[in-house]
């Protein structure tokens, strides 16, 4: 394992290296389970490792802050916090000139818009409410659904 920090430059670890042989892509372990994106990795690029970097700690919140203001992070970064701005356009790639941004709601999107980049996807949901608009419900004859199904 590499230091505290692991050295990050975007996708730099998915290069071939001087050996012809792939540099594993870096995740840091924040009691996330990343088993099924591994096996997309692998499905896709059977020859690309992925390597989790697991934090034991006691302050993640000042770990993933301390990466972030070091520039010393996994190559796919996972974070609670939005963090200053300044820092995600310095130490982060801009992830709205990628297909992968198209995948996201953009009103979601535009909450971690950063001078018109996106340098923060969301991961969690959480849902407070469903709003029904009784009058087209009406209108169209639809019952109020009672439940997700």
């Amino acid at each position: 394992m590499k230091d505290n920090y692991p050295n990050t430059q975007g996708w730099k670890h998915a290069e071939e290296t001087a050996s012809g042989e792939h540099e594993p892509i870096t995740i840091g372990d924040y009691n996330r389970d990343y088993t099924k994106l591994i096996e997309l990795v692998h499905e896709k690029y059977p020859e690309i490792n992925v390597q989790i970097e697991p934090y034991k700690g006691s302050n993640m919140t000042g770990y993933m802050k301390k990466q972030l203001e070091t520039g010393r992070m996994p190559d796919i970064y996972v974070t609670t916090q939005a963090w200053d701005e300044e820092l995600q356009k310095k130490n982060l790639v801009d992830l709205s000139k990628y297909p992968v941004s198209e995948l996201y709601n953009q009103v979601r999107l535009n909450e971690y818009d950063v001078d018109g980049g996106i340098y923060l996807l969301p991961y969690d949901y959480v849902v407070l409410g469903i709003q029904y608009n009784k009058t087209l419900l009406e209108k169209n004859s639809i019952e109020v659904p009672m439940s997700f199904q």
